[in-house]
């Protein structure tokens, strides 16, 4: 059936505005059974207030912060380690006012979404919690530090303080998306969860390993 019939609302399927007797999730494991990618867009746009009242900040809300990376990973078939060889970052801050630290904070931010990424993995057994140390629970050190050609594009917010945007959380966000797609490309496999731990590429390529829960 041509794409321009189907739709998506409400989380269920609709051929030419009719309900198909198929819900979203059984749509993502067909998918995932036959080894198919799922895409999706959507667009949302926000009318700025023209009046507020005199106790409303106004600009907090209104301010987006956007950005976009790509990730080369190198990953070894016999022991499912994958290790990050670079990431390209390139995120809007608005009119940076400290540039060291903008630049710091977006490094920084593609560091933790390694660990997010790659290491860590909270194991649950039976209702019991078994990650409850960093022996178990393992976060990134320098040594999972890699190269980061990190970018900053400055279009100022008429809504941010000096034209700046937030750089807070923004640079986390697509690091493990980005990572995950490079994984997928490099074994040809989605792996349809993080973090990517050795055990996880195991299994997905058939290899005798353990799967945690």
């Amino acid at each position: 059936m041509p794409l321009e019939l189907l739709a998506l609302r409400n989380g269920r399927l609709y051929a030419e505005g009719e309900l198909l007797p198929v819900t979203i999730a059984t749509l993502a494991a067909r998918a995932t059974e036959r080894n198919r990618s799922l895409h999706a867009d959507g667009f949302y746009s926000m009318e700025y207030p023209e009046n507020f009242s005199a106790d409303v900040y106004p600009y907090a809300h209104a301010s987006f912060t956007f950005g976009t990376q790509v990730a080369k990973v190198l990953v070894d078939i016999e022991t499912g380690q994958v290790k990050v060889e670079e990431l390209v970052a390139v995120h809007d801050a608005g009119r940076v006012i400290n540039p060291q630290g903008a630049i710091g904070q977006l490094e920084g931010g593609c560091i933790m979404g390694i660990g997010y990424a790659l290491l860590e993995e909270m194991i649950v057994e039976h209702g019991k919690t078994i990650s409850l140390d960093f022996e178990t629970y393992l976060i990134p050190t320098i040594q999972e530090a890699t190269r980061i050609k990190a970018k900053i594009i400055e279009i100022p917010e008429p809504f941010g303080p000096y034209g700046a945007k937030g750089l807070g959380e923004s640079p986390l966000t697509p690091t493990a998306p980005a990572i995950h797609n490079a994984v997928r490309d490099a074994l040809g496999l989605s792996l349809n969860r993080i973090p990517i731990t050795p055990s996880v590429c195991w299994q997905r390529l058939g290899l005798p390993g353990r799967l945690n829960p």
